[in-house]
């Protein structure tokens, strides 16, 4: 049974975070415990229930960084994604973003910058997605549904609305279990260089009436999504983004076998509606700057790089062995020393 418990925290974290700013999915749906259908809002008004859902792992970007636990109660997933990345044009959830590790994809992205080159730079950028449970209440079944779409058109909106509409200054708690609302907003299409999106704007918050209360066996049908979300470690990253082997040096003794089937195919079932929106890129754009802070480096000065910490634990992380006699898989983020681990993506990914 999921843990009840106010949302007000987490309505003031995505708050405080709200300016922050390809296909194959970072999910695979195909893991969810129901079948996974996907909202698609329509020109005009449109009223949903936000359901929210159980975290149930620590792939959660807000678990590792502290401010939530797994067993709490969450009502959107918010999280970076580098988009069409490489050959295979793969959606890659940023280490850096999420977890303030190392992401080579960043990497590359810093060199563009420093290159001066704008078009590969806007190319390798994480965009913030989000992702929700909702019901479509204009719609008699019911049927909780994953809605997707960019943080800046969306969540961004809502809980600058949930702030301003509240008569305490707090927050409405517009996603709560027992005193939520229906959200009501207007779907409104617009274009950017060539570019068809859906613009989301006046935001309403109104009373849940009969039969559109959250019950608890919602809560437990909602799609957990860091449970399904594919985190990968820093060497299947690398091979994302350059294919075989193209990009890797000589002396780099990093991993080199990697495994991409944990990425879902979104081609399995044509007949589904796509979970992504054409939504304007520029959304994104005030979204380059730099993270807030750099990524931690393993080891003292004089100490071996980051990139070699990983080769000499390499054989251990490849027998499901953990260098600091850990459980494999399992202890990621229990101990101290997990935070300076060369191998915490690979124990992650594992996990």
């Amino acid at each position: 049974m999921a843990k009840k418990g106010s949302l007000s925290a987490r309505y003031q974290q995505s708050y405080a975070t709200k300016d922050s700013g390809s296909n194959n999915s970072i999910f695979q749906w195909v893991k969810a415990d129901n079948e996974v259908r996907f909202f698609k809002p329509k020109e005009g008004r449109n009223m949903i229930n936000i359901i929210p859902y159980e975290i149930k792992s620590k792939k959660h970007p807000l678990v590792r960084q502290g401010s939530m636990k797994v067993g709490n109660i969450d009502y959107v997933m918010d999280v970076w994604i580098h988009r069409s990345i490489g050959p295979s044009q793969a959606d890659v959830v940023c280490l850096r973003r999420n977890y303030n590790r190392a992401c080579p994809i960043c990497e590359a992205m810093d060199e563009a910058k420093a290159a001066g080159n704008k078009d590969e730079l806007n190319a390798l950028k994480p965009r913030r997605r989000v992702f929700y449970n909702v019901v479509n209440v204009n719609e008699s079944d019911g049927e909780i549904m994953v809605f997707e779409t960019s943080h800046f058109n969306f969540e961004k909106e809502l809980i600058e609305e949930a702030r301003e509409q509240s008569d305490d200054q707090n927050m409405v708690d517009f996603a709560g279990i027992d005193n939520g609302c229906v959200i009501e907003f207007r779907g409104s299409k617009a274009k950017f260089e060539g570019f068809e999106f859906m613009e989301f704007k006046s935001f309403r918050f109104k009373e849940r009436g009969k039969g559109q209360a959250v019950a608890e066996e919602d809560i437990e049908s909602a799609v957990s999504f860091d449970a399904i979300m594919t985190v990968l470690s820093y060497d299947q990253i690398k091979k994302v983004l350059y294919g075989d082997g193209e990009g890797e040096e000589e002396e780099d003794n990093t991993p080199k076998e990697t495994n991409l089937d944990d990425l879902p195919d979104e081609n399995e079932d044509e007949d589904e509606d796509p979970p992504f929106d054409d939504d304007k890129e520029e959304e994104d754009d005030e979204e380059v700057e730099e993270p807030e802070e750099k990524p931690k480096k393993s080891g003292k000065k004089g100490s071996a790089s980051p990139a070699k910490d990983r080769g000499k634990s390499k054989d251990k992380a490849e027998n499901g062995e953990c260098p600091n006699g850990h459980t494999f898989g399992e202890d990621n983020d229990e101990h101290k020393d997990c935070a300076d681990c060369p191998c915490w993506e690979e124990c992650c990914a594992a996990s």
